[in-house]
């Protein structure tokens, strides 16, 4: 079983920020396994479920906001007795180029607090991830205005084309292992 988890904020207010990348490649992964998200408060997430390649596939979007992803993490990998190396975290990253996608199976959670959130509830760093790069001028001088804002007409096409390709790095991480996808996808947008 693996538990893919997109990072993001819950509310039609952040449906299209830089932060809510996570959500839009979940919700694209929901779209191509044709399954709809259900509320499932136990969980603070929304889920959905499918199977894969003969395994068992929990979607998930944290409910709780972005600084408390991990409350959300933890409920649903205690639930399904699963440890962090079946979970696959996807999220915005504004250390990364725009569409830059990178794959890692584990690592610090850098300056993400929605990383640092389930990193400290899962207690260990041992758990991969995938993340986006957002990076523009301004995240140079990152506020919470930035990640909390929407993609510009220029940046769209190139996020639209990374969320698809993390779609395809999420499919390759289930189908051909971590190895793989940080073979084929880590690379410059």
């Amino acid at each position: 079983m693996k538990i893919i988890v997109g990072l993001g904020n819950i509310g039609e207010r952040y449906k299209s920020t830089r932060h809510n990348i996570g959500f839009m490649v979940v919700d694209l992964l929901a779209k191509k396994f044709n399954v709809k998200f259900q509320n499932k408060p136990k969980f603070e997430a929304q889920t959905a479920e499918t199977e894969f390649e003969n395994e068992k596939i929990i979607l998930a979007k944290p409910t709780t906001f972005m600084n408390r992803s991990g409350d959300a993490v933890s409920k649903i990998s205690h639930f399904y007795k699963i440890t962090a190396w079946d979970l696959i975290i996807i999220y915005d990253d504004i250390d990364l180029p725009l569409g830059a996608i990178r794959v890692k199976q584990e690592g610090g959670p850098g300056t993400h607090n929605g990383m640092k959130s389930v990193v400290a509830s899962m207690g260990t760093e041992l758990i991969p991830r995938l993340r986006i790069g957002t990076q523009s001028e301004i995240s140079k001088k990152a506020t919470t205005g930035f990640v909390l804002g929407a993609f510009s007409a220029k940046e769209k096409p190139i996020i639209k084309k990374s969320i698809i390709s993390a779609t395809e790095a999420a499919l390759v991480i289930l189908e051909e292992g971590i190895d793989a996808a940080m073979q084929r996808f880590n690379t410059r947008p």
